[in-house]
């Protein structure tokens, strides 16, 4: 089945739920209209009844049927034994008449086309009603027998009224429907415009068009609140790509340079090299290797990062305190910059032994890179944090560095030694592991002059 638009869906259901809607207010109105109408005849019959009960009733030998009376009413007075007193159509037949109703005075619908020659005689509505009379009252011309009233009205006028209203309702009720779905579908294509609008501009950016945005439209209605969405997605892919197009490049030149040191090396060793000059090369380009193999591992990292879910969530007990002791027994250092452990206390988290491994050692190495003589260390845990510092008495951080520097591939202006200075991975991978772990790090000055690096992470005690 072919889709269809919400424009077309929305007309649809319009037309449909109005055409039910002007459907049940036209039944309502005509049936409405006939019970008023025929409440007021019956209140005509009756008042008319009563009125020719109270002649029967009187002392009056005259009883006049006429007066007031249309040529579409009919009213007769007889007696049970067939005696006819007045009637506004003569040609009655009080026999037939007598056995076609029973005493009632509850109007109901009657033909009496074959028993009189009144107007509309085939389609009445009439009333019966009896006038028991009182012997003692009675006049010579009455007999001592119980009357009956007959008055009747024809429907004609009722039925063309209602047929009348019943043809308009059906020719006004499509003209209504035409006119509502025609209108649904114009002002709906008008709401919807500046949405084809925003999908068309959106459909155009490709993927080296990032940069562009989508124009919103001048009102502030939810139209606009998804232009502005459109172009806040558009800015984050642009910034995603962006990354990516650097992490590529920065990532490409990291590894190019190790490689063309290697291959120098050994095309320098394949001119001129001896067996000491081999051995030489064959050391250097271990060395690079290595170095390669470090920034394979981090990029590895990096790229799985962003698909894993958080360590913390699944993460098991971490003695912190084990771990930054242990880093510290394996850390190769200087021998002028001594570490000071001393203020390193009992810390338990959640996470990833190895990844918080990872981020102990990155700060513990990057500090002993940087200090001048010492590294201090401590951790503390106040019930709801466990804290780590790492305090270095070296050049510090400039304060408009302090944010980039957990950027991937940044080097600072003293670290630009590639060989001692890595490729500006290990802060941005230590930054993703402690956000992934529902922490927190940052950079500040030590109290001695140099970098204070504060990892704050989710006690497993809270």
């Amino acid at each position: 089945m072919k889709p269809t638009s919400v424009r077309a869906r929305t007309t649809t259901t319009a037309v449909v739920a109005f055409s039910i809607a002007v459907a049940l207010a036209a039944l309502g109105l005509i049936a409405t209209l006939q019970s008023s109408l025929m409440d007021e005849i019956d209140r005509s019959l009756d008042s008319r009844a009563a009125d020719i009960a109270a002649q029967v009733d009187s002392e009056n030998e005259l009883i006049v049927l006429g007066a007031g009376i249309d040529s579409d009413t009919l009213a007769v007075v007889f007696s049970l034994d067939g005696a006819l007193f007045d009637s506004t159509d003569l040609s009655v037949d009080l026999d037939v008449l007598g056995n076609s109703f029973e005493e009632t005075d509850a109007p109901f619908d009657a033909d009496l086309n074959h028993l009189a020659d009144t107007a509309g005689a085939g389609n009445m509505r009439a009333v019966v009603l009896s006038v028991p009379l009182d012997p003692t009252t009675a006049t010579e011309f009455v007999a001592d027998d119980d009357f009956l009233i007959l008055v009747a009205t024809s429907l004609d006028g009722f039925d063309r009224t209602v047929n009348r209203v019943t043809l308009v309702a059906l020719a006004i009720g499509p003209l209504l429907v035409v006119l509502v779905g025609a209108l649904t579908w114009v002002l709906t294509g008008r709401s919807l415009a500046p949405v084809e609008a925003i999908r068309s501009e959106v459909d155009a950016i490709t993927d080296s068009e990032l940069d562009r945005r989508v124009t919103p439209p001048k009102s502030s209605d939810e139209i606009a609140r998804l232009a502005k969405t459109m172009n806040e997605m558009l800015e984050r892919l642009d910034s995603a790509s962006t990354s990516q197009r650097r992490f590529i490049a920065d990532a490409s030149h990291e590894l190019r340079s190790p490689l063309a040191s290697i291959a120098a090396r050994i095309d320098v060793s394949l001119r001129h090299g001896t067996d000491e000059e081999w051995r030489s090369t064959a050391s250097a380009v271990r060395n690079d290797v290595d170095r390669m193999h470090r920034l394979v591992d981090d990029l590895l990292h990096l790229a799985r990062s962003d698909t894993e879910a958080s360590d913390r969530a699944n993460g098991t007990a971490v003695d912190l305190d084990d771990i930054v002791l242990s880093v510290i027994g394996t850390t190769i250092r200087p021998s002028h910059v001594a570490l000071d452990a001393s203020a390193v206390s009992a810390g338990l988290v959640s996470g990833h032994p190895d990844h918080l491994t990872r981020v102990v050692t990155n700060l513990i190495d990057n500090a002993v890179r940087h200090a001048r003589s010492q590294v201090t260390i401590s951790l503390s845990d106040d019930t709801n944090h466990v804290t780590l510092t790492i305090d270095d008495d070296g050049v510090g951080v400039a304060p408009a560095d302090r944010s980039r520097i957990f950027d991937r591939f940044v080097r600072l202006d003293d670290a630009r030694d590639r060989d001692s200075g890595g490729a500006g991975l290990g802060l941005a991978i230590s930054r993703d592991i402690v956000q992934r772990h529902a922490g927190n790090i940052d950079v500040d000055e030590a109290p001695g002059g140099g970098a204070r690096f504060a990892v704050s992470l989710p006690s497993r005690a809270s």
